[in-house]
């Protein structure tokens, strides 16, 4: 009740909350794509988060959810289809790692995969945060992963699915070119356009991502409302 009262006092009056079964509640966001949903839905958890509960031992207890989300009319027509996709989500959410899975909300194309628009690919965690936030408050669904190895799994194998990914060189586990290179010979590239982000301005690294099918080579410290505009871009190309 506790859960259901705090959702309800930051949804719009157009906005509906419901119990579908169990633990399972839906709720329907007038007029919201799903980026915009993602964007609302990671501000509820973050504001139900910080609001303690009282467990029954008389200790606060902090409380979080996990959501999948699904647009009308792009993933369903009515409510049973729309709950299947989002249901779906949900349940490929709770199997992702830890790095994906925090991020709370993803969304699903019709094939079934997990989609996002932008991914970025960086262990540094301050840049990547600041790329994400700018990302969904310009509407985006954007993705976190900090580790080539896991990002390979992960784009490599089509468990995520992108439109733009953003790849820095250094990455632990595998640099940024050997991804970009498995990415290629995958066929990833052939729907995911790569923008290359290094500290390094060496021609001849810049050389190698073009021809291992990066569409830009970004060199850091760069100017971010100039790259968001890049990925707009690059986002309107591919869509």
């Amino acid at each position: 009740r506790g859960i259901v009262g705090l959702l309800s006092e930051h949804l719009r009056d157009d906005d509906v909350i419901g119990r579908w079964s169990g633990v399972t509640f839906v709720l329907g966001l007038y007029g919201a794509e799903s980026g915009q949903a993602v964007t609302r839905l990671q501000q509820l958890v973050d504001r139900l988060a910080a609001q303690p509960f009282a467990g029954l031992s008389g200790q606060d207890t902090i409380v979080t959810f996990s959501a999948g989300v699904a647009e009308f009319p792009l993933d369903g027509t009515d409510l049973v289809q729309l709950f299947g996709v989002a249901e779906r989500v949900l349940q490929q959410a709770r199997g992702m790692p830890a790095t994906v899975r925090d991020q709370r909300s993803i969304t699903e194309d019709d094939t079934g995969l997990v989609r996002a628009d932008v991914v970025v690919v960086d262990d540094d965690e301050v840049l990547a945060e600041l790329l994400v936030h700018s990302l969904e408050t310009a509407g985006h669904v954007a993705r976190h992963l900090s580790d080539g190895i896991e990002a390979a799994e992960l784009l490599g194998h089509g468990l995520l699915r992108a439109r733009v990914v953003l790849l820095d060189v250094g990455l632990p586990g595998m640099d940024g070119f050997s991804l970009l290179r498995l990415l290629r010979d995958g066929g990833v590239l052939e729907t995911t356009n790569v923008v290359m982000l290094t500290a390094r301005a060496a021609t001849s690294e810049m050389l190698n991502a073009l021809e291992l099918g990066a569409v830009e080579y970004v060199s850091k410290p760069f100017s971010v409302p100039v790259l968001m505009e890049r990925i707009d871009q690059l986002l309107e190309r591919s869509s």
